[in-house]
């Protein structure tokens, strides 16, 4: 197992509550995602199942070798079905077709789940975690009538063990509908006043002044490469976090074939 870099109590939180990551461009929020999905697979492999949504092609080359892959694009007949933990490397551009094949397959296991809790058989959790969630989960998309199904899910998926985890470059270009619903952030380096002001309108224009003397929305100006601020609400925690690959050398996913039929148009 490898060092512990995001402490047991918050990765708890994630997996029943989600949580979002925001940063500019090319400060490390993917490697963060990477870290915690991969110390979320080794401190509960009994009842966590991943689901990675990948459209920049940042995961399947360097991630847990226990995870598999599958390219998704025009030409995807059969999805993968199982129980292993997947990445779906998205080959589409347009944030339309992303956003419905993501919606397919939350839609699809939460109402397994909801048949499951009906009988007292839900135990398990699936955590999804989407990538460049601006391009898919934008404030366009969600006011369209298959944005609204997706709301319905994020809203009532902590009751049917589904939990999200948002990674995106542009707070200001995310629905706040779907990231005000996290009660858990990661913040890193933040500039731009339209994505400072997001940030202070879904954590508050005064969350972290007891701990840092200074709101988050301002010391997240000066975040450098792979710092980030865990916020809960009423906890802040500052980290520097280091490279996936320092902390999981030689891993690779395995590209995968689905054995048979997967698929539900809903839109």
């Amino acid at each position: 197992m490898s060092e512990e870099v995001i402490p047991t109590k918050i990765l708890d939180a994630i997996v029943k509550n989600g949580c979002t990551i925001l940063s500019n461009k090319q400060m490390g929020k993917t490697n963060l995602a990477k870290i915690i999905a991969a110390q979320i697979s080794e401190k509960f492999p009994d009842i966590c199942h991943q689901k990675i949504f990948d459209t920049a092609q940042v995961w399947r080359h360097s991630f847990l070798a226990k995870f598999v892959f599958q390219e998704i694009n025009d030409n995807t007949t059969k999805v993968y079905d199982g129980n292993t933990d997947i990445i779906f490397d998205l080959e589409w551009e347009d944030s339309e077709q992303i956003m419905q094949f993501m919606g397919n397959a939350v839609l699809l296991d939460y109402q397994l789940n909801r048949e499951r809790k009906k009988i007292g058989t839900l135990k398990d959790r699936i955590i999804y975690v989407i990538e460049e969630a601006q391009n898919s989960l934008g404030s366009y998309s969600l006011n369209r009538q298959s944005g609204r199904i997706w709301l319905k899910m994020i809203s009532e998926s902590g009751n049917f063990g589904l939990s999200f985890i948002f990674v995106g470059q542009r707070a200001a270009d995310i629905s706040t509908k779907a990231i005000e619903r996290s009660q858990t952030f990661f913040i890193g380096h933040t500039t731009g006043d339209n994505n400072t002001m997001k940030i202070k309108n879904l954590i508050g224009s005064k969350a972290g002044q007891e701990h840092f003397g200074e709101p988050i929305s301002e010391v997240a100006k000066r975040l450098k490469l792979g710092e980030f601020i865990f916020w809960s609400g009423e906890e802040a925690y500052m980290f520097n976090c280091p490279k996936f690959e320092d902390l999981y050398p030689n891993q690779k996913p395995q590209k995968i074939e689905p054995p048979r039929t997967r698929w539900l148009k809903l839109w």
